[in-house]
Protein backbone atom coordinates (compact mmCIF):
# COMPACT_ATOMS: atom_id res chain seq x y z
CA UNK A 1 0.00 0.00 0.00
CA UNK A 2 1.36 3.46 -0.90
CA UNK A 3 1.00 6.51 1.30
CA UNK A 4 1.07 10.11 0.16
CA UNK A 5 2.50 11.35 3.47
CA UNK A 6 6.31 11.37 3.57
CA UNK A 7 7.65 10.48 7.02
CA UNK A 8 11.06 11.75 8.14
CA UNK A 9 13.36 9.01 9.45
CA UNK A 10 14.42 9.34 13.11
CA UNK A 11 17.48 11.57 13.87
CA UNK A 12 17.78 12.81 10.32
CA UNK A 13 17.55 16.48 11.28
CA UNK A 14 20.05 18.92 9.82
CA UNK A 15 23.30 19.42 11.84
CA UNK A 16 22.40 23.12 11.76
CA UNK A 17 19.76 22.59 14.44
CA UNK A 18 22.19 20.56 16.52
CA UNK A 19 24.64 23.46 16.47
CA UNK A 20 21.89 25.95 17.30
CA UNK A 21 20.92 23.89 20.35
CA UNK A 22 24.52 23.68 21.47
CA UNK A 23 24.97 27.44 21.05
CA UNK A 24 21.88 28.11 23.19
CA UNK A 25 23.26 25.88 25.97
CA UNK A 26 26.64 27.63 25.88
CA UNK A 27 25.02 31.08 25.88
CA UNK A 28 22.83 30.19 28.85
CA UNK A 29 25.86 28.92 30.75
CA UNK A 30 27.89 32.05 30.03
CA UNK A 31 25.05 34.40 31.02
CA UNK A 32 24.44 32.46 34.23
CA UNK A 33 28.06 32.90 35.27
CA UNK A 34 28.16 36.54 34.21
CA UNK A 35 25.25 37.33 36.49
CA UNK A 36 26.81 35.15 39.17
CA UNK A 37 29.92 37.35 39.14
CA UNK A 38 28.06 40.45 40.30
CA UNK A 39 28.63 39.51 43.95
CA UNK A 40 32.42 39.52 43.50
CA UNK A 41 32.36 43.00 41.97
CA UNK A 42 31.97 44.38 45.50
CA UNK A 43 35.50 43.31 46.54
CA UNK A 44 37.14 46.62 45.45
CA UNK A 45 34.93 48.41 48.01
CA UNK A 46 36.65 46.47 50.81
CA UNK A 47 40.04 47.31 49.34
CA UNK A 48 39.11 50.98 49.23
CA UNK A 49 38.10 50.88 52.89
CA UNK A 50 41.41 49.26 53.86
CA UNK A 51 43.29 51.94 51.93
CA UNK A 52 41.44 54.76 53.72
CA UNK A 53 42.11 53.16 57.10
CA UNK A 54 45.82 52.83 56.34
CA UNK A 55 46.02 56.45 55.15
CA UNK A 56 44.33 57.53 58.36
CA UNK A 57 46.93 55.68 60.45
CA UNK A 58 49.72 57.34 58.47
CA UNK A 59 48.11 60.72 59.19
CA UNK A 60 48.21 59.76 62.86
CA UNK A 61 51.94 58.98 62.67
CA UNK A 62 52.56 62.34 60.99
CA UNK A 63 50.54 64.21 63.62
CA UNK A 64 52.42 62.47 66.45
CA UNK A 65 55.75 63.50 64.91
CA UNK A 66 54.62 67.13 64.46
CA UNK A 67 53.61 67.23 68.13
CA UNK A 68 57.02 65.90 69.15
CA UNK A 69 55.55 62.70 70.58
CA UNK A 70 57.80 60.46 68.43
CA UNK A 71 61.22 60.94 66.85
CA UNK A 72 62.54 60.16 63.37
CA UNK A 73 63.44 56.58 64.22
CA UNK A 74 59.95 55.93 65.58
CA UNK A 75 58.42 57.38 62.39
CA UNK A 76 60.38 54.89 60.31
CA UNK A 77 59.55 52.00 62.64
CA UNK A 78 55.83 52.77 62.64
CA UNK A 79 55.73 53.41 58.89
CA UNK A 80 57.58 50.16 58.22
CA UNK A 81 55.07 48.22 60.31
CA UNK A 82 52.09 50.02 58.77
CA UNK A 83 53.12 49.48 55.15
CA UNK A 84 53.96 45.83 55.86
CA UNK A 85 50.67 45.29 57.69
CA UNK A 86 48.62 46.93 54.95
CA UNK A 87 50.38 45.05 52.16
CA UNK A 88 49.94 41.72 53.93
CA UNK A 89 46.25 42.41 54.57
CA UNK A 90 45.36 43.24 50.97
CA UNK A 91 47.68 40.81 49.17
CA UNK A 92 48.12 37.89 51.55
CA UNK A 93 51.92 38.11 51.34
CA UNK A 94 53.78 37.50 54.62
CA UNK A 95 55.46 40.89 54.47
CA UNK A 96 55.89 41.09 58.26
CA UNK A 97 58.84 38.69 58.02
CA UNK A 98 60.11 39.49 54.50
CA UNK A 99 63.24 41.33 53.44
CA UNK A 100 63.02 43.87 50.56
CA UNK A 101 64.36 41.48 47.92
CA UNK A 102 61.65 38.94 48.76
CA UNK A 103 59.00 41.62 48.27
CA UNK A 104 60.44 42.56 44.89
CA UNK A 105 60.27 38.89 43.91
CA UNK A 106 56.52 39.02 44.54
CA UNK A 107 56.10 41.76 41.92
CA UNK A 108 56.07 44.49 44.58
CA UNK A 109 59.12 46.63 43.70
CA UNK A 110 57.59 49.76 45.26
CA UNK A 111 57.20 48.08 48.65
CA UNK A 112 60.64 46.47 48.45
CA UNK A 113 62.34 49.74 47.57
CA UNK A 114 60.61 51.64 50.36
CA UNK A 115 61.45 48.97 52.91
CA UNK A 116 65.10 49.16 51.85
CA UNK A 117 65.00 52.85 52.67
CA UNK A 118 63.42 52.15 56.06
CA UNK A 119 65.87 49.53 57.26
CA UNK A 120 68.83 51.74 58.21
CA UNK A 121 66.90 54.59 59.92
CA UNK A 122 64.70 52.06 61.70
CA UNK A 123 67.61 50.39 63.50
CA UNK A 124 70.11 53.25 63.76
CA UNK A 125 70.42 55.18 67.04
CA UNK A 126 71.06 58.42 65.17
CA UNK A 127 69.74 59.19 61.72
CA UNK A 128 69.55 62.12 59.36
CA UNK A 129 66.67 60.55 57.44
CA UNK A 130 63.77 62.76 56.42
CA UNK A 131 60.51 61.70 58.16
CA UNK A 132 58.47 63.85 55.77
CA UNK A 133 59.83 61.94 52.80
CA UNK A 134 59.14 58.62 54.52
CA UNK A 135 55.53 59.61 55.18
CA UNK A 136 55.04 60.78 51.61
CA UNK A 137 56.55 57.65 50.12
CA UNK A 138 54.56 55.52 52.51
CA UNK A 139 51.35 57.02 51.17
CA UNK A 140 52.56 56.38 47.63
CA UNK A 141 53.21 52.75 48.46
CA UNK A 142 49.75 52.30 50.00
CA UNK A 143 48.23 53.71 46.82
CA UNK A 144 50.44 51.53 44.61
CA UNK A 145 49.62 48.39 46.59
CA UNK A 146 45.93 49.27 46.44
CA UNK A 147 46.02 49.54 42.65
CA UNK A 148 48.06 46.35 42.46
CA UNK A 149 45.56 44.45 44.66
CA UNK A 150 42.56 45.68 42.62
CA UNK A 151 44.17 44.48 39.40
CA UNK A 152 45.12 41.18 41.02
CA UNK A 153 41.53 40.57 42.08
CA UNK A 154 40.25 41.41 38.62
CA UNK A 155 42.77 39.01 37.10
CA UNK A 156 41.78 36.30 39.59
CA UNK A 157 38.08 36.79 38.81
CA UNK A 158 38.81 36.57 35.09
CA UNK A 159 40.86 33.40 35.58
CA UNK A 160 38.14 31.78 37.69
CA UNK A 161 35.49 32.63 35.11
CA UNK A 162 37.61 31.29 32.25
CA UNK A 163 38.28 28.14 34.26
CA UNK A 164 34.56 27.39 34.54
CA UNK A 165 34.02 28.07 30.86
CA UNK A 166 36.96 25.80 30.00
CA UNK A 167 35.55 22.97 32.10
CA UNK A 168 32.21 23.33 30.36
CA UNK A 169 34.02 23.31 27.00
CA UNK A 170 35.79 20.10 27.98
CA UNK A 171 32.47 18.43 28.79
CA UNK A 172 31.01 19.56 25.48
CA UNK A 173 34.02 18.15 23.61
CA UNK A 174 33.41 14.75 25.19
CA UNK A 175 29.96 14.41 23.62
CA UNK A 176 30.60 15.94 20.21
CA UNK A 177 30.94 13.75 17.12
CA UNK A 178 34.54 13.39 15.93
CA UNK A 179 34.23 15.85 13.05
CA UNK A 180 32.67 18.60 15.15
CA UNK A 181 35.12 17.91 18.00
CA UNK A 182 38.11 18.33 15.69
CA UNK A 183 36.74 21.59 14.35
CA UNK A 184 36.00 22.94 17.83
CA UNK A 185 39.50 22.09 19.08
CA UNK A 186 41.02 23.86 16.07
CA UNK A 187 38.88 26.92 16.85
CA UNK A 188 39.89 26.90 20.53
CA UNK A 189 43.55 26.68 19.54
CA UNK A 190 43.16 29.53 17.04
CA UNK A 191 41.41 31.84 19.51
CA UNK A 192 43.92 31.06 22.27
CA UNK A 193 46.83 31.92 19.98
CA UNK A 194 45.08 35.18 19.04
CA UNK A 195 44.80 36.14 22.71
CA UNK A 196 48.46 35.27 23.22
CA UNK A 197 49.23 37.57 20.27
CA UNK A 198 47.43 40.37 22.13
CA UNK A 199 49.55 39.71 25.22
CA UNK A 200 52.65 39.95 23.04
CA UNK A 201 51.43 43.21 21.53
CA UNK A 202 50.81 44.66 25.02
CA UNK A 203 54.31 43.50 25.93
CA UNK A 204 55.83 45.39 23.00
CA UNK A 205 53.84 48.57 23.57
CA UNK A 206 54.25 48.58 27.36
CA UNK A 207 50.49 48.57 27.98
CA UNK A 208 50.91 46.57 31.20
CA UNK A 209 53.58 45.54 33.70
CA UNK A 210 55.34 42.18 33.21
CA UNK A 211 53.55 40.64 36.18
CA UNK A 212 50.08 41.31 34.79
CA UNK A 213 51.09 40.31 31.28
CA UNK A 214 52.19 37.01 32.75
CA UNK A 215 48.90 36.58 34.63
CA UNK A 216 46.99 36.98 31.34
CA UNK A 217 49.32 34.50 29.66
CA UNK A 218 48.94 32.02 32.50
CA UNK A 219 45.16 32.22 32.24
CA UNK A 220 45.33 31.41 28.51
CA UNK A 221 47.56 28.38 29.02
CA UNK A 222 45.58 26.99 31.94
CA UNK A 223 42.26 27.55 30.18
CA UNK A 224 43.47 25.77 27.05
CA UNK A 225 44.78 22.76 28.98
CA UNK A 226 41.59 22.57 31.06
CA UNK A 227 39.48 22.67 27.88
CA UNK A 228 41.51 19.80 26.43
CA UNK A 229 41.87 17.62 29.55
CA UNK A 230 39.47 18.79 32.27
CA UNK A 231 42.41 19.09 34.69
CA UNK A 232 42.18 21.53 37.63
CA UNK A 233 43.93 24.91 37.58
CA UNK A 234 46.54 24.07 40.21
CA UNK A 235 49.88 22.32 40.66
CA UNK A 236 48.27 18.86 40.55
CA UNK A 237 47.69 19.37 36.83
CA UNK A 238 51.42 18.91 36.14
CA UNK A 239 51.55 15.57 37.93
CA UNK A 240 48.41 14.40 36.20
CA UNK A 241 49.72 15.50 32.80
CA UNK A 242 52.73 13.26 33.36
CA UNK A 243 50.34 10.47 34.31
CA UNK A 244 48.57 10.98 30.99
CA UNK A 245 51.89 10.27 29.24
CA UNK A 246 52.39 13.93 28.33
CA UNK A 247 55.78 14.60 29.98
CA UNK A 248 56.87 17.10 27.31
CA UNK A 249 53.78 19.25 27.76
CA UNK A 250 54.00 19.02 31.55
CA UNK A 251 57.58 20.33 31.40
CA UNK A 252 56.59 23.30 29.22
CA UNK A 253 53.51 24.07 31.33
CA UNK A 254 55.17 23.71 34.74
CA UNK A 255 55.89 27.41 35.36
CA UNK A 256 52.31 28.35 34.44
CA UNK A 257 51.06 26.30 37.40
CA UNK A 258 53.57 27.47 40.02
CA UNK A 259 51.47 29.62 42.42
CA UNK A 260 54.22 32.16 43.22
CA UNK A 261 55.98 32.23 39.84
CA UNK A 262 55.77 35.48 37.90
CA UNK A 263 57.70 37.61 35.43
CA UNK A 264 59.62 40.72 36.41
CA UNK A 265 60.90 41.84 33.02
CA UNK A 266 59.79 42.09 29.41
CA UNK A 267 62.47 39.53 28.54
CA UNK A 268 60.91 36.99 30.91
CA UNK A 269 57.45 37.65 29.49
CA UNK A 270 58.76 37.20 25.93
CA UNK A 271 60.26 33.84 26.89
CA UNK A 272 56.98 32.79 28.56
CA UNK A 273 55.04 33.77 25.41
CA UNK A 274 57.35 31.56 23.35
CA UNK A 275 56.72 28.61 25.69
CA UNK A 276 52.96 29.20 25.65
CA UNK A 277 52.86 29.26 21.87
CA UNK A 278 54.89 26.06 21.67
CA UNK A 279 52.51 24.26 24.02
CA UNK A 280 49.33 25.41 22.29
CA UNK A 281 50.63 24.79 18.77
CA UNK A 282 52.04 21.32 19.42
CA UNK A 283 49.22 20.06 21.63
CA UNK A 284 47.59 16.95 20.11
Amino acid sequence: MKYSVGLQPPFSFSPFWYLIGLAVIVLAYVLWHLFGMTVRIKSPLRLDRLRRESMSRIDGIELAYQKGEIDTRAVYQQMSREVRRYTQTVTGWRTSSMVPDEMRALAAPEVGSLMQEYYRPEFAYHSEADPGSALQKGRQVVEAVHQFAVREKKAASKAAFRSRISMFTYKILQILPKGLKTGMIANIRKNTLKRIDRVENDCKTGEAEPHFLYLNLRTEVRSFIRSMTGLPDDETAIRRLRGMLRPKFSTIAKDFYEPEFTCHSIHEVTFAIMKARELITKWV
